[in-house]
């Protein structure tokens, strides 16, 4: 399967698959696609990236969707559980 997109933090890198991943903390609740540790600051499920319009792998537009209770920093602007989903930069 071809790479969709890559996504990095600090100490950390991902190759999504899929349109769609979900990043936060697994737990017996059901395991995320990206765990990003056991703090409670995460959320179980704390935010969506997903790929939308078309044109395949690499293609279409990508997408922050905030799930989690306590938001989230993206570039220096919180995004809210519920907010419009954010259009991430092309890097």
């Amino acid at each position: 399967m071809a790479a969709v997109a890559r996504l990095e933090g600090r100490g950390f890198e991902y190759v999504m698959k899929k349109r769609s991943v979900t990043v936060g903390r697994n737990s017996s609740q059901g395991p995320v696609d990206v765990s990003m540790g056991r703090s409670s600051f995460i959320s179980r499920r704390h935010l969506e990236v997903f790929a939308a319009g078309e044109g395949g792998p690499g293609g279409g537009e990508f997408y922050l969707r905030c799930l989690g209770k306590n938001g989230v920093f993206v570039d220096g602007a919180f995004v809210r559980r519920g907010a419009a989903p954010l259009q991430l930069p092309r890097v």
